[in-house]
């Protein structure tokens, strides 16, 4: 695609942009309303940008290329009781969530069969006029918009053929949405063969308020076009209320369960009673493959991330010969358990310059500019959090499309993201693979994403030299 964004004054045809709106709701790029999240009887297109973002094209090779190598680290630390309980340590006595975690984490069974589903997220980081890859997080629970991921590519597919009165152009290859499916049904096959089942579901761990919805649909789909595997949505009540272990098996309305998958159960939030961490623990325990175990979603923690940037611990799960080629994707990073003179005076005289991030999943989290400042006024309840350097991405210009709201013109920056997916035993790696990528791109002033919040907005990479 050519970079149609400069043939474009400050305003857009609205015809245009409301054919952008109907393809977009053609391909099920929707969420549902934030005052309907329960029910689908009121809808709205998701955020998109009208055209795809300029992006350097090494570097979106070089994500991509290293991504079955974080796949390996993170499990491999995950079944590491020793690493995971140490680097955590400092934590728990401050953090509840992490302490119930880590709880369940003590009685897991590290050797069952596990599946991780990541997405490894990135900015760039321009560094004497060149730009750098650099890791801003893994997400290893619930990790989104492998589904409108894709189908915002079709919108942008359908915007250069508007535009350009040519055919529409084929997009960068995303195979987000049936990679997903595919790393179910292997997880599936696996549990089946194990365990001689042969009508097994997964079941999908979910909210009942649940306004991306659209997003986790296009993988049900998936899976049952593709595989003619059957999926039930069930949330933690349903899992105490509903179902019933036997012999280690995990039953639901009768149903056996292959695998689970969590698109919720990341935050505090999730858990308001004592049932719900039972849910967690009746699953986690049972024989069904989890995506993500206990295991797997503590390595996907802010703190985990620091530790891993820390001298000598990739060698502790990676063949010295690619430790440097993830090592060097790492933003700076710093452990708060005993921040040193120089580091508070540093963060208390620019502020700006870094980014103090606590031990939570979901966005909004983050704290900025003076807020750091403050927070650093009592050092004592730091070791919760990870102080890592902030990322000003270079700023490209697009337009904004959001539901009833007229289209904007913005200098924006986008958040590349990786997914990945690792199907293990124990040491023994069954499946290791990338699957696709998801590009995210905000207003440039804006400290923290969202989609469903209406800051970020579903993009796809221009791919440059």
């Amino acid at each position: 695609m050519e970079n149609f964004n400069d043939k474009f004054s400050d305003k857009v045809d609205n015809e245009f942009v409301d054919k952008c709106r109907d393809v977009a709701a053609i391909n099920g790029h929707l969420l549902r309303c934030a005052n309907s999240a329960t029910e689908s009887t009121r809808i709205e297109h998701a955020p998109f940008t009208l055209f795809p973002s300029p992006f350097p094209k090494t570097i979106f090779h070089q994500a991509k290329d290293i991504q079955p190598i974080i796949n390996v680290l993170l499990h491999k630390a995950a079944i590491d009781k020793d690493f995971v309980l140490g680097a955590l340590a400092g934590v728990i006595g401050l953090d509840d969530f992490t302490r119930h975690l880590v709880e369940l984490y003590k009685r897991s069974d590290v050797n069952q069969p596990m599946l991780l589903m990541v997405r490894s997220d990135y900015m760039l980081k321009n560094s004497d006029g060149v730009n750098l890859l650099r890791q801003i997080e893994m997400n290893t629970i619930a990790a989104g918009c492998n589904g409108l991921g894709v189908t915002v590519g079709k919108i942008h597919q359908f915007s250069d053929h508007l535009i350009s009165s040519r055919p529409p152009q084929a997009s960068i290859p995303n195979r987000a949405m049936e990679g997903s499916a595919d790393a179910l049904q292997s997880a599936m096959a696996l549990y089946n063969k194990m365990n001689g089942a042969t009508d097994s579901i997964v079941i999908w761990l979910t909210s009942q308020a649940e306004r991306n919805i659209f997003d986790q649909r296009h993988i049900e789909l998936a899976l049952l076009s593709q595989y003619s595997v059957r999926s039930l949505r069930v949330t933690f009540d349903d899992v105490v209320s509903d179902g019933i272990l036997k012999d280690g098996r995990f039953f639901i309305k009768g149903l056996e369960v292959a695998v689970v998958y969590y698109r919720y159960g990341y935050s505090p939030s999730h858990y308001p009673t004592e049932k719900e961490w039972r849910a967690r623990e009746i699953l986690d325990s049972s024989k069904a493959i989890n995506c993500p175990s206990i295991a797997h979603q503590l390595v996907g923690t802010k703190k985990i991330q620091q530790v891993f940037s820390e001298v000598g611990v990739l060698e502790r799960f990676l063949p010295p010969e690619v430790c440097d080629k993830v090592r060097m994707v790492f933003a700076d990073m710093y452990s708060l358990d005993n921040p040193t003179p120089e580091l508070i005076n540093r963060v208390c005289k620019s502020p700006e310059q870094f980014v103090l991030k606590p031990m939570r999943e979901g966005g909004g989290y983050n704290i900025f500019a003076e807020d750091i400042v403050k927070m650093f006024s009592n050092t004592d309840k730091l070791s919760s959090y990870i102080l890592m350097e902030r990322l000003y991405p270079p700023k490209f210009t697009n337009w904004i499309v959001r539901p009833g709201k007229p289209v904007k013109k913005l200098q924006i920056v986008g958040e590349l993201g990786i997914f990945g997916n690792l199907l293990a035993q124990g040491n023994a790696v069954i499946d290791n693979d990338e699957f696709g990528w998801l590009l995210r791109s905000k207003h440039y002033r804006e400290p923290d994403g969202g989609l469903c919040v209406g800051i970020s907005a579903l993009d796809s990479p221009l791919l440059t030299t």
